[in-house]
């Protein structure tokens, strides 16, 4: 998997507007909590009820993620601009593709692009990696 799409799908969110980083603060993985933010997961993200990775481990008393996050959140305005950059560029990339091979994206909605199957996603990022 390139680095591109590894930083894509670093944050992504499940249905309640979970990252990766939040679960592993609300559950005091540490470790896993490091690793997600050495890979530049993004810490400011909210959860659907207004939750950060910060508030998380905060409520779950894990002081060692709390001062990790907090870290990584005086970090973040340092490298955030490069990192959307880059993941800017694959998305366009990405869609740039999906036009190409015939998916059609037209309205956009909360979650993505009409049209567009998620189903598709580790086949659409093979091609894109070969043919783009």
């Amino acid at each position: 998997m390139s680095k591109q799409v590894i930083e894509h799908t670093l944050d992504q969110e499940d249905e309640y507007g979970m990252t990766g980083l939040m679960i592993a603060c609300e559950a005091g993985k540490i470790e896993m909590a490091r690793l997600l933010l050495d890979a530049r997961a993004d810490p400011t993200i909210k959860n659907n009820e207004g939750e950060s990775a910060l508030d998380l481990a905060k409520k779950g008393g894990y002081t060692e993620i709390v001062s990790l996050v907090e870290k990584a959140l005086v970090e973040w305005d340092d490298v955030k601009d490069e990192i959307y950059k880059r993941r800017a560029d694959h998305i366009k990339a990405k869609m740039d593709c999906m036009r190409k091979i015939g998916i059609d994206i037209k309205k956009e909605n909360i979650k993505g692009w009409h049209g567009y199957n998620e189903k598709l996603d580790p086949w659409l990022d093979e091609y894109c990696s070969l043919h783009l």
